[in-house]
């Protein structure tokens, strides 16, 4: 961390009480990388659906791959709320649909509907790869508020086409 601080990438903040700990945010030279961030996300992300369960998932990441995905043009005019599981410190997200596209944000607000699940499970949702019964039935989300809004959650994203997982034994 030290080298992106001294390079101007990052810089130390002090969060006041009850928090009170030191953390990292980007400096506007480590915003400018923003664009190609999201860009990698929405590469990596087509390699979701060949994800291991030992594979490292970080929920922090998970407010930008959101980011990735979601549509800019027109959605449904909705407001869902994400309470992603993160050990006794869950991540809030905001994502709110309209007629300019849909934008996240970190954080809690006023929601027409609330999922309560993991990152993956988010992700997957997203991509409508997953349904809201099936993440139900599994114990991997939770639906609160309106239902028929959370229904068309996959609506507001656009997920790049998965990747093929490769047969090891094909490749000479």
């Amino acid at each position: 961390m030290a080298h992106l601080e001294g390079h101007g990438i990052v810089e130390r903040r002090e969060l006041p009480p009850p928090a009170a700990s030191t953390v990292y945010a980007l400096t506007d030279t480590g915003l400018a990388l923003r664009p190609a961030l999201i860009e990698f996300l929405r590469w990596g992300l087509r390699f979701m659906a060949a994800s291991q369960p030992d594979d490292h998932f970080e929920p922090g990441w998970l407010p930008m791959g959101i980011e990735a995905i979601a549509r800019h043009d027109p959605v449904p005019d909705v407001r869902i709320g994400l309470r992603i599981r993160n050990g006794d410190t869950p991540i809030q997200v905001m994502v709110r649909g309209g007629a300019d596209g849909v934008h996240v944000e970190s954080g809690a607000g006023e929601t027409d509907a609330q999922l309560d699940t993991d990152g993956r499970a988010a992700v997957l949702l997203a991509a409508g790869a997953l349904s809201l019964e099936q993440a139900e039935a599994t114990g991997l989300a939770s639906a609160h508020g309106d239902r028929a809004v959370l229904e068309r959650f996959s609506e507001l994203f656009e997920m790049p086409a998965p990747e093929p997982t490769p047969n090891p034994g094909s490749i000479s």
